[in-house]
């Protein structure tokens, strides 16, 4: 059945869109839009593995987040760890991965995640313990490692244990 004008413009009227939205609304639905590229990494994987038996996916995939890390990056001007955290963050970053930034120096950038939309999404399509794990690890954190390939004088490190380990990811920048 094909929707009326009338039920369109009223469709579109309950959307609300004009409104405030609330910090909760807000960060559901950031946390959705990011957790979707990681669920959509995942699904991929697997797709690949069973389509193509014998095969690792994971440096393919990686790769392929690597560059997206280095396209993401082109758009970054820093000079300092400091300054890149501040220009590579933002609201809807510190929300959805629930991020305490820690320091913002010339020297030293570091901050804190508890929460990590891509893991919550990938275990949402199924995905075990391990796969989460290397997820982050093996595939998707290629992402932050390729958008640190511009600042060859910067260091990135990511010191105990991740979100997918269970633990929080600190996300330490420091100059070499």
């Amino acid at each position: 059945m094909a929707t009326t004008g009338n039920q369109a413009e009223t469709f579109t009227k309950s959307l609300k869109l004009d409104e405030p939205v609330s910090r909760e609304e807000f960060t559901r639905a950031m946390r959705g839009a990011i957790g979707d590229r990681g669920q959509m990494i995942y699904l991929i994987w697997k797709v690949l593995e069973e389509k193509h038996p014998g095969i690792d996916a994971k440096p393919l995939l990686a790769e392929a987040c690597r560059r997206f890390g280095v396209l993401g990056a082109s758009k970054l001007e820093a000079k300092t760890p400091g300054e890149w955290m501040a220009k590579a963050s933002s609201k809807g970053g510190v929300l959805s991965w629930n991020q305490t930034v820690e320091e913002l120096s010339d020297n030293r950038a570091a901050k804190i995640m508890d929460y990590c939309p891509h893991m919550e999404a990938a275990k949402a399509a199924g995905a075990t313990p391990k796969e989460i794990e290397a997820l982050c690890l093996d595939i998707m954190m290629a992402a932050d490692f390729g958008m640190m390939e511009r600042w060859p004088e910067f260091k990135l490190s990511f010191p105990g244990k991740t979100c997918a380990q269970g633990g929080m990811c600190h996300m330490i920048i420091e100059r070499k």
